[in-house]
Order: structure tokens, then C-alpha cells, then sequence
């Protein structure tokens, strides 16, 4: 992991091979640095965001990823860049009958925001959780 940035709004970053046994592992990091850093009241929803969020670039950008979870004024943005820029991911209606397909609307109901930015080589999304 590398952080970037200054004690008062740190950055952390890492990547991760489009592996899916690498969800895991973005889950227990991002748990163990939002400890770090006192949040322990989000550690249950952004286990669940970057989940989704890892998830959505191994399966379906079908890349490797960059993490990056960055302290805010009101708590923490988490975003996954990926290398994929020709789609752009959206929720999808809740449906008993369908397997998956509701990472994103998981997303949007625990973020304060979230959204899309697009890349030179990919697209990175991005869900703010408000302490």
C-alpha cells in the first residue's frame, strides 16, 4: 500500500490483479485502514462498497484495478479505477428473479454520492460515505 498526501487528508492506493480472490483482500484492507483512522462506524458499509466496486472491475472490465481510499471532511471516498473505459456501469432494478446485478444499487443506497469518471485508459468509480 502507498499513502499519499498529509496527515490531515490521506490517501491510500494499491492495485490489485483481476483475480477475484482479490475482492478479499480490498475488504480487509480497506476495514483495517478505516480502523486506522478511527472510522470504525463505516467499516461495515465501505466493506460492502468496495466489494461491489472490485467486484464490478474483475467481472466485468474483466482488468486489474487501483484502489484508492481517501479521507474527506465528512468521511471517506472509495474508488476503484479500472481498465475499461467503453462502459459505463449503472444500477440496475432490484430483481428476486436475477442472480446478480445489484452491486450498484447496494452502492448508491450506502453512499452519500457516488458516480463515474472517466479515463485515459479506463474509468474510475467512486462513493463517498459520510461519517
Amino acid at each position: 500500500m502507498a499513502r499519499v498526501g498529509d496527515t490531515d487528508r490521506p490517501v491510500v492506493r494499491w492495485s490489485l490483479a483481476a483475480d477475484t480472490a482479490n475482492v478479499a483482500v480490498a475488504r480487509h484492507r480497506t476495514a483495517e485502514l478505516l480502523t486506522d483512522w478511527g472510522y470504525d462506524e463505516l467499516v461495515a458499509d465501505a466493506e460492502l462498497v468496495v466489494t461491489e466496486l472490485v467486484t464490478n472491475a474483475i467481472i466485468h472490465a474483466e482488468t486489474g484495478c487501483q484502489v484508492t481510499v481517501e479521507r474527506t471532511r465528512n468521511g471517506v471516498r472509495i474508488s476503484v479505477a479500472d481498465g475499461d473505459g467503453t462502459s459505463r456501469p449503472r444500477p440496475q432494478p432490484f430483481d428476486l428473479e436475477r442472480e446478480g446485478g445489484r452491486g450498484l444499487l447496494i452502492v448508491s443506497t450506502l453512499a452519500s454520492d457516488w458516480g463515474i469518471s472517466p479515463g485515459d485508459e479506463g474509468k474510475t468509480v467512486w462513493a463517498d460515505l459520510v461519517a
